[in-house]
């Protein structure tokens, strides 16, 4: 069975693993969520269960209690991240460490830390929401066949937001619409 821990700080990547409790489930994967930042709050408003960690010594903590086998992280253009610290200690320990892109703003800074090496700390593996991202990654020298693109759930969120909103609305004033 895999275990997975998933790392979120910034609000993007927060929304992208919001629906990722019932995707873990139906896998029948064992996760564990963590975060910090606006992640954390964005976290605790949707009654999703995770652990807030905001330093070094709290993630080294953690992690000694916890084995897993995959690490996915969420990352921004944040020098001292503690994803960039998950991806060096997957690394170190042979986990298999999947980093999570929301868009294209800041790719050359989300794995570079306080370097100018872009890629100074690259997970093995990239999902992104866009072609666009892709090939930012791509330029930068990561290996397209390691980068994967997802849609980003939030825009299927407000869509279907949208179509609700707009069919109450239709309903609701069907006696008298005008155009």
């Amino acid at each position: 069975m895999n275990k997975v821990l998933v790392f979120v700080e910034d609000p993007g990547v927060a929304n992208m693993v919001i629906d990722f409790p019932d995707f873990f489930k139906e896998l029948n994967f064992k996760f564990q969520i963590i975060a910090n930042n606006f992640a954390s709050d964005i976290l605790s408003k949707k009654s999703i269960r995770h652990i807030k960690i905001v330093n070094k010594k709290e993630l080294k903590n953690y992690l000694k209690l916890k084995e897993f086998d995959i690490f996915l992280v969420g990352t921004s253009e944040n020098k001292n991240s503690l994803a960039l610290n998950l991806i060096d200690i997957a690394k170190d320990k042979k986990i298999l460490s999947i980093g999570l892109v929301d868009m294209m703003a800041n790719y050359n800074f989300r794995f570079s830390g306080s370097s100018s090496n872009p890629l100074l700390h690259k997970p093995d593996k990239l999902i992104v929401t866009d072609e666009n991202t892709k090939l930012k990654f791509i330029n930068l020298g990561f290996e397209k066949e390691n980068i994967y693109t997802c849609f980003h759930p939030q825009e299927q969120r407000i869509k279907q937001l949208r179509k609700t909103f707009l069919k109450q609305k239709i309903e609701e004033t069907k006696i008298n619409q005008r155009w």
